[in-house]
């Protein structure tokens, strides 16, 4: 389980979709400046990359949680997910 430091420095990734539709409705809607657009991309692209982080771990843990054998001991699965 993450330490209650770790989780304060990154958002969860609801709080990172969140984030991600609002810059995209910016960008959609409101024409920002050349130079804004491009600082709402720059972290759209961040966000983009913390999201998947997030999704690679819980892809880890999933794997981990099916491959645990009866006897507790753990065997990593191929789950087919290609990445990216």
């Amino acid at each position: 389980m993450p330490k209650k430091s770790e989780e304060k420095e990154s958002p969860g990734f609801e709080k990172v979709m969140e984030r991600l539709e609002e810059i995209v409705e910016k960008l959609d809607e409101d024409q920002p400046s050349l130079d804004e657009s491009l600082n709402l991309f720059e972290e759209g692209m961040s966000l983009a990359r913390q999201g998947e982080e997030i999704l690679s771990k819980a892809e880890a843990r999933v794997e981990k949680i099916l491959s645990q054998q009866d006897d507790g001991s753990v065997e990593a699965e191929d789950l087919g997910v290609e990445q990216a």
